[in-house]
């Protein structure tokens, strides 16, 4: 069996008549040779990439920062982890960004309550690659953000996030 090629993925948004599209582009077959006879005919398939969480991530962030730039909501791109950083000669500390278990974003939107009335909901939206699960921290994070009033997402797709947002 013939290894498949290597590819590069990248991501390039177009603009359609009825919004905006995410397209995942340089996409190369892979060849498949049987075991057998060498001078059989080479079956080629088209080759799916795995979409990571980092992918879906940006294609979040661009999707929110469009509806930003056009005025119908606010979002924050929570980044949490740690980083080390250095004290003096040889101390070593880190500092950690966001809580355990917070989400990726947090969005705003504006809620029309009556005509003269309006609220601001937050929404929280945690980003999965299609197999991803969420961590005990995460699940206990949604939990709490629940119990308080607010609305908390998995998003896999762009498609799911277009189904929550306006």
């Amino acid at each position: 069996m013939i290894k498949p090629y290597k590819m590069k993925r990248s991501i390039k948004m177009n603009k359609e008549k009825n919004g905006i599209s995410f397209e995942i582009k340089n996409i190369k077959p892979i060849r498949i040779v049987e075991k057998g006879n060498p001078n059989e005919e080479i079956k080629e398939r088209p080759y799916k990439p795995k979409i990571t969480e980092a992918d879906v991530i940006r294609v979040i962030n661009d999707y929110l920062q469009i509806q930003r730039n056009q005025g119908k909501l606010m979002f924050i791109r929570n980044n949490s982890g740690a980083m080390p950083i250095t004290d003096g000669k040889n101390k070593r500390r880190y500092i950690r960004f966001g809580g355990k278990g917070s989400p990726d974003f947090f969005v705003f939107e504006t809620l029309w309550l009556t005509q003269s009335m309006k609220a601001v909901e937050v929404i929280a939206i945690e980003a999965k690659s299609e197999t991803g699960k969420l961590s005990t921290d995460q699940l206990k994070w949604k939990a709490d953000f629940l119990k308080l009033g607010g609305v908390y997402y998995v998003v896999r797709c762009l498609e799911d996030l277009v189904k929550i947002i306006l």
